[in-house]
């Protein structure tokens, strides 16, 4: 590569790149995704190749306290969830002449359960699309951040009693298909979290939790987009049986 300038080299990284395909990662969404690392399997290796390093070199924030200070990381009300927000100055170079650079600056925003997650959250989902877009890479199919209808809650939850125990059918959107499991209270106090911040935890202990039991069990039961409609299920479940108990006191 010696002899041509970033632009060249730029270019020559983005014909080393292949299409990626999207596959899925995560039981809490319902679409498949391409995870950054997929990215730099291919990235890194064709920068290397090309004679190119990049390196975030600033990161100012948006947001200040009364006495000037940054702010990078603040609570949304009571959702539960922190944000983190900040502008991201990225440098690309050529290694062969450091002189000859591009300079961009990228708004990061980003949020997550944890403070300390947040930042990595915006991080993570800045750089992924950035490389997207710079690199033109192809992913296949429909992203679904670009449309909503991918997204959007497939089933919508209906309780039923039962003369054993009470539980709750799922009616699917899609196909107009309905999922004929039906679960009792107990199946769903001992459904096992196989994922996030609950991992490892039955539905019956996140829902005794008595400071967030109840909004993570709302969350699972309105929020949640996986393929495993067990956990819709119990939630509302768990929901029902708690509005009864509150009834009942009353």
């Amino acid at each position: 590569m010696t002899g041509k300038n970033l632009q060249q080299r730029l270019l020559a990284v983005r014909e080393q790149i292949p299409a990626l395909s999207k596959k899925n990662y995560n039981e809490e969404v319902n679409y498949d995704f391409t995870k950054i690392d997929d990215i730099y399997k291919y990235l890194t290796p064709a920068m290397n190749v090309s004679g190119v390093v990049m390196d975030v070199i600033s990161e100012k924030a948006t947001r200040h306290d009364a006495g000037g200070n940054p702010i990078y990381v603040i609570r949304l009300g009571d959702t539960g969830f922190w944000m983190y927000e900040a502008d991201l100055t990225i440098v690309w170079k050529n290694v062969d002449d450091p002189q000859d650079m591009e300079t961009v600056t990228l708004h990061a925003i980003g949020t997550n359960e944890m403070p300390d997650k947040a930042k990595g959250s915006a991080w993570t989902y800045l750089l992924k699309y950035y490389f997207f877009q710079k690199f033109s890479i192809n992913q296949g199919g429909e992203d679904p951040d670009m449309n909503p209808s991918i997204r959007k809650e497939g089933s919508k939850n209906r309780a039923i009693s039962g003369s054993e125990g009470k539980g709750i059918e799922t009616q699917s959107n899609s196909g107009d298909q309905e999922e004929k499991e039906i679960l009792t209270l107990e199946d769903a106090r001992r459904l096992v979290c196989t994922f996030g911040f609950n991992k490892g935890k039955t539905m019956g202990q996140i829902a005794d939790d008595p400071e967030n039991g109840v909004q993570c069990l709302k969350w699972f039961a309105n929020g949640y987009r996986g393929r495993d409609s067990r956990y819709r299920q119990a939630a509302g479940l768990l929901l029902q049986a708690r509005q009864e108990e509150e009834q009942d006191v009353a």
